[in-house]
């Protein structure tokens, strides 16, 4: 009994598929912003991107009286996600950065990425965002404070969630 030869079928490798909250940008290039202050630093991107939807009114309040309180330590109101809108410390567990920096959140069914039906924020904003976050999310600058964490690099921009 003879045997055929088996085929030989080409090997192809392709590239997992990308997660849905890919980051819109990649942050790490930007400048470190340390020692941030809400009223000055903060509160004026939401009130040029965000404050139209998200101000006065509706699930969230965005406005310079309200956004603070309305942002630390909240439950996100997302049905499908546990996060608090603001984890001090943790931008990879605050909502509101993946809202900002999740290229697809939809796909999570987080909804859109903010700001609706606008370009995103600019990269130095949503940088700065993260490292308001990532240093505690004071309402202040500490007076003392000269550095966050001496001469090192941009710590790490957070993986998307899972």
């Amino acid at each position: 009994m003879r045997l055929k030869p088996l085929a030989v079928l080409p090997l192809v490798l392709t590239a997992p598929p990308a997660h849905p909250c890919a980051p819109v940008f990649d942050l790490s290039a930007t400048p470190e912003y340390q020692n941030l202050d809400f009223a000055t630093d903060i509160q004026p991107i939401f009130d040029v991107a965000c404050v139209g939807c998200h101000g006065f009114a509706g699930n969230l309040d965005l406005s310079a009286t309200q956004s603070y309180a309305n942002l630390l330590n909240v439950p996100s109101a997302n049905p499908f996600n546990a996060m608090d809108r603001v984890e001090p410390g943790d931008p990879a567990q605050s909502f509101l950065f993946w809202k900002i920096n999740c290229s697809n959140p939809a796909a999570l069914n987080w909804g859109s990425m903010m700001p609706i039906g606008g370009p995103p924020l600019a990269a130095q904003d949503q940088a700065r965002i993260m490292d308001w976050i990532r240093e505690g999310a004071a309402a202040a600058k500490d007076p003392l404070r000269v550095f966050r964490h001496g001469f090192e690099a941009r710590p790490p921009q957070p993986p998307p969630p899972p």
